[in-house]
């Protein structure tokens, strides 16, 4: 499996939130941190499971659309056709051009078949609104972030319940209609409570921020990482089948034991254990996603019962 790796900057602990150390490399967390201002171009989202993401416009031309463009938004978005729209970043202007899209693109509400963008447009893709701006500004940021807000969890910065249930509607419906898979792990942090009864909750807090940014290094870009509760997590993963899932959960068990969290004069550390469930394709006895939701939790709890630090 390969995925994005979030790399977070080198700093104190005392400063601001805790380190991660893997081998030789030490990290620092950053939670809900401000970009800084952004002097290049770039969509704002303005609606679903990615509302107040941050998408950068490269220089030359770059296609918008599902798994094969270079700016992937139709994992989230069904009405997305797979290449979209093409969007051109040349000589400090960007141009949007319709790729004769099944739902077309529309700017300002207006469809468009190729136009020149200006900051504060606003560019509708299948049921995906962006906004168009061509430098970041403060309050560009702050509505970024009060957007982002809505969902994600206020603590670790990944997505929350809510956005989580909605992307896994979406999923669970496009998987089931051309056949394809889909996998989830559901993640519990073990014997939580007596980390936060031996070191505090605030260490417990750390704890929770360090095995997102773990997790969320090792996914890929269309994965999705949830926080679902408590010390629980959850893991979407499409196109993932049964044994790429068991992949994946082992490689997220093994590096959440290896990582050593500084914090204040401690090094903690944990384990988890990992239930999942795949829906294959053209799997006919899974008929909503809760019951994907459901097989997994079993299995987690499976793993607790077998010894934990384990998948299952």
């Amino acid at each position: 499996m390969r995925g994005k790796k979030v790399g977070p900057s080198p700093g104190r602990i005392e400063q601001t939130t805790p380190t991660i150390k893997r081998g030789e490399d030490t990290f620092m967390l950053r939670r809900g941190e401000l970009a800084g201002l952004r002097s290049e171009p770039f969509f704002l989202v303005l609606n679903g499971v990615r509302i107040g993401q941050e998408v950068p416009i490269q220089p030359g031309r770059s296609i918008i659309g599902r798994e094969t463009a270079d700016i992937q938004l139709g994992h989230t978005d069904v009405a997305i056709s797979r290449h979209h729209a093409e969007v051109e970043r040349v000589a400090g202007e960007i141009f949007i051009r319709d790729h004769e899209s099944k739902n077309g693109v529309f700017v300002n509400d207006r469809a468009v078949k190729s136009t020149r963008l200006k900051h504060g447009d606003t560019v509708q893709l299948g049921n995906t609104m962006l906004k168009f701006f061509d430098h970041r500004t403060a309050e560009i940021g702050e509505l970024a972030t009060l957007l982002h807000s809505a969902v994600c969890d206020g603590l670790t910065g990944v997505c929350n319940k809510a956005s989580f249930v909605e992307r896994l509607a979406g999923e669970f419906s496009r998987a089931r209609r051309h056949g394809e898979t889909l996998s989830l792990l559901m993640i519990d942090l073990d014997h939580f409570k007596l980390l936060n009864d031996r070191h505090g909750h605030l260490a417990g807090d750390w704890v929770l921020v360090a095995v997102a940014r773990t997790i969320e290094s090792i996914l890929r870009q269309e994965d999705l990482l949830a926080r679902f509760g408590g010390e629980e997590f959850v893991v979407l993963a499409p196109d993932i089948d049964h044994e790429g899932a068991r992949v994946l959960a082992e490689r997220i068990r093994e590096q959440v034991e290896q990582t050593r969290i500084a914090y204040r004069e401690r090094q903690l550390s944990v384990t988890i254990s990992i239930g999942g469930a795949t829906l294959a394709a053209g799997e006919p006895s899974i008929l909503a996603p809760e019951e994907l939701i459901a097989i997994a939790d079993r299995r987690l709890y499976e793993a607790k019962d077998a010894g934990r630090n384990r998948c299952r």
